[in-house]
């Protein structure tokens, strides 16, 4: 970091675990080529955790640091991220492991996975907006994976207006899905997300079983 040349973030690889069994549940290293070719898209397309990022503080300093707004409270690392990212701040990463991620069962993040939805949602709208239409497709195929989501908890809200703006920016369904739902969304995106929740909950209940329902989390 004290190199002239070197860049503004780097970010270190980390281990997940669960905090009562201290059982791993695997590790995460970032992709260092991909940031260093284009670190807008790499941050809107992954979950960029910062307990595993060093940063040049007048840099991070000067693109605003961390994104204040309530609205993205449970998304800030991503979105603090996304911000530096357009601000042209120097990505890279370090396949060291560096930091254990403690899972907690009642920690902020997990149990308020639909609040954590709703403000992805607002992080990706917020960088569609700022990018003025650079990147569309890449928020776009973001934003149908917090649809599924947020359909999963059954919020449809958020993942209505997550479908709203994926077809507004880039009017087409992600390539690897599966031709009914192509075929359902091109009479009814909304519609078709709906289907999907139901097929799923009807024919892999277990994948739902662990899964509260929006308004019994409120």
């Amino acid at each position: 970091m004290e190199r002239g040349d070197a860049p503004d973030v780097v970010l270190f690889g980390y281990e997940e675990r669960d905090d009562d069994s201290d059982v791993e549940f695997g590790k995460r290293v970032y992709n260092g080529a991909a940031l260093r070719s284009d670190a807008v898209a790499y941050t809107i397309s992954n979950q960029v955790q910062s307990i595993c990022g060093l940063y040049r503080r007048a840099p991070f300093l000067a693109a605003g640091g961390y994104d204040l707004d309530p609205e993205v409270l449970f998304n800030e690392d991503v979105a603090m991220h996304c911000r530096l990212a357009r601000a042209g701040l120097r990505f890279d990463a370090d396949p060291a492991i560096a930091a254990i991620n403690y899972r907690r069962t009642n920690s902020m993040s997990s149990a308020n996975r639909y609040r954590c939805a709703r403000a992805q949602y607002r992080v990706m709208a917020k960088a569609a907006a700022e990018l003025n239409g650079r990147y569309s497709a890449e928020i776009a195929k973001r934003l149908w994976i917090i649809a599924a989501a947020s359909a999963s908890y059954l919020d449809w809200l958020n993942a209505d207006a997550c479908v709203s703006l994926a077809v507004s920016l880039d009017g087409r369904v992600p390539a690897e899905s599966s031709l009914l739902f192509k075929t359902l969304c091109a009479i009814s995106p909304e519609k078709a997300i709906r289907v999907r929740e139901r097929l799923i909950r009807a024919l892999k209940p277990s994948l739902r079983k662990d899964i509260q329902p929006v308004w019994q989390q409120a």
